[in-house]
């Protein structure tokens, strides 16, 4: 597991799959004080897309979708 930056409420690392890595995680929860979650790159770069406003359009509450 390695931690490549942190900033406020938001902790990005890397890991690969394996049963360490949930050891690890639990020790990224006691040393921030909250709990850890994970993301996968998918997710990422759709997170990334929606806030530079290029996400899917035609999808989910928007224009002419009630919400």
């Amino acid at each position: 597991m390695r931690v490549i930056a942190s900033k406020n409420r938001f902790v990005l690392g890397v890991y690969r799959r394996h049963m360490k890595a949930i050891g690890y995680l639990g020790r990224i929860d006691k040393l921030f004080g909250v709990p850890a979650t994970t993301r996968n790159w998918n997710t990422i770069v759709a997170i990334v897309r929606i806030l530079k406003g290029q996400g899917k359009q035609g999808r989910g509450v928007g224009k002419g979708h009630p919400g």
